[in-house]
């Protein structure tokens, strides 16, 4: 995960916060949008997976991808965390 990368999913999931604790877990952009190449990065290496919205995507870090975001003594939420498995599990979107 580049620099680039690290700071989309961060935003993704809602940090940095004062709970330390993810908030949610997206990212909205459209192709040709600054950093739409990184996004697509995420989705090529299995850390996020794209699902078309209207005329936007919403890109959702898997499990893998939110570990990978996270600083020390930050802690995904259960919900968060119940969210990236359930996409493990549906095997995502594209």
């Amino acid at each position: 995960m580049n620099e680039n990368q690290l700071k989309m999913a961060r935003h993704a999931l809602g940090l940095p916060n004062k709970t330390n604790f993810t908030k949610r877990n997206y990212y909205t952009s459209t192709p040709g949008c600054d950093g739409w190449d990184d996004l697509e990065g995420l989705v090529s290496d299995g850390l996020a997976v794209k699902t078309k919205y209207h005329t936007e995507y919403v890109f959702n870090l898997t499990l893998e991808g939110a570990k990978a975001a996270l600083l020390p003594k930050e802690h995904l939420s259960r919900e968060e965390a119940q969210f990236c498995r359930s996409m493990m599990v549906d095997g995502g979107a594209s």
